[in-house]
């Protein structure tokens, strides 16, 4: 049988307990609310001077929010050199900024709970957690694995050395044998799992493997600063795994056109780890100050709400709709795998095909929008979310 005929299923599946708990939003509001000495420790410091008046985006953000407010409360400017000034606004106005409640994170995110692995509890533990069982449930044994795709964009070490594959290869006791061992990191953020799944797919079809362990697993409680308010209810921790085996054609469960991809670079910006790479060195004022941070991750809220939805599914109104609908990412995606797209009847009649659609987003705000176009515009009647 030549390679052009094998096909992928999914053969076992696997997720990580051990060492993760469960936080409800006012276990996250408790957190938050801990911060507050070390915040207040550092605006009474000399330190917090030069910063306030810097030219960093969020010292800028700061200002323009606060400053307005505090001439209202107190009747003059502030005055950034005064220590008096700086502890009024900490007190008065800036101490919101870790303020929080259940109320507020599920206004703004739509989330209840979401797990956090504790200190000891690195991302190599949960993966090589979850793979195993993905292992077990195919009855599969470590000697039986020639690839593994991790993905992730929080390895045990930073900038991917050692690789994070390396780590659970030795953890789960794969990659022994003198034999090809295909394997491959994926940082590649929100989609990492999506490309993960697309490498092993490939590696099966083309017979590089036969057995391709992907794992998903992220410590993303390590990459945002405990003082982000934006941040902190979001981001969690997990580990996820699937087994792809070969299988011959006919049983072909993950098609090549199943998959589809497509980046928009010009919003790199919005989700970012400013420092640490090539660009920005960390420095000990950065990690020292909590409303800098530039060496964790920062996302600009706002814009991520205004700007994916409409990449995804532009809604159906005006002159827009129909210049922009057949080029953006879900009738794009409908196109690639063979479905006909000329038209908004088409669009409506291939979402018609799907049970479910299911958004990668951790924010339900954002699907809620996807949910509301596919079903008030397009009559979708299936599951989203």
């Amino acid at each position: 049988m030549g390679y052009e005929q094998w096909g992928a299923a999914i053969t076992g599946i696997g997720h990580a307990t051990t060492g993760l708990r469960l936080m409800t939003n006012d276990d996250v509001a408790r957190e938050l609310r801990a911060t507050e000495p070390q915040v207040r420790s550092w605006i009474h410091s000399e330190a917090s001077i030069d910063w306030w008046g810097s030219d960093d985006p969020r010292a800028k953000a700061l200002r323009e929010k606060y400053e307005p407010k505090f001439l209202e409360l107190t009747g003059h400017p502030l005055n950034y050199r005064s220590r008096t000034d700086r502890m009024t606004l900490w007190h008065s106005l800036l101490i919101e900024e870790l303020r929080t409640d259940d109320q507020w994170i599920f206004e703004r995110t739509g989330i209840r709970m979401r797990y956090w692995a504790d200190a000891n509890t690195t991302t190599s533990d949960m993966a090589a957690e979850a793979g195993k069982r993905a292992m077990q449930m195919a009855g599969l044994t470590a000697d039986d694995i020639d690839g593994l795709v991790v993905a992730s964009v929080s390895p045990d070490e930073p900038h991917c050395t050692p690789t994070l594959t390396g780590r659970i290869m030795l953890k789960c006791g794969l990659g022994r044998s003198p034999s090809n061992f295909f394997f491959a990191d994926t940082p590649e953020a929100c989609s990492s799992f999506s490309v993960a799944m697309a490498h092993a797919r490939r590696a099966i079809y083309d017979g590089t493997c036969q057995n391709v362990l992907v794992i998903g697993a992220d410590k993303m409680t390590t990459t945002r600063s405990p003082y982000d308010r934006g941040l902190v209810p979001i981001l969690a921790d997990d580990g996820r795994a699937v087994m792809m085996s070969r299988v011959p054609i006919e049983q072909d469960a993950l098609p090549p056109r199943g998959f589809f991809s497509r980046a928009v670079p010009e919003f790199a910006d919005l989700i970012i780890v400013p420092a640490g790479g090539s660009r920005i060195a960390v420095t000990p004022q950065m990690v020292a100050n909590p409303f800098d941070r530039r060496d964790l991750m920062r996302m600009m809220g706002r814009e991520v709400m205004n700007e994916i939805p409409p990449i995804l599914l532009p809604k159906r109104k005006g002159q827009a709709w129909q210049d922009k609908w057949a080029d953006t990412f879900i009738p794009s995606a409908l196109r690639h795998y063979g479905l006909p797209m000329l038209t908004i009847d088409d669009l409506s009649a291939a979402l018609s095909h799907f049970k479910a659609i299911i958004p990668h987003q951790a924010n339900d705000r954002i699907i809620e929008i996807i949910r509301e176009r596919c079903q008030k515009d397009l009559g979708y009647r299936g599951i989203i979310g």
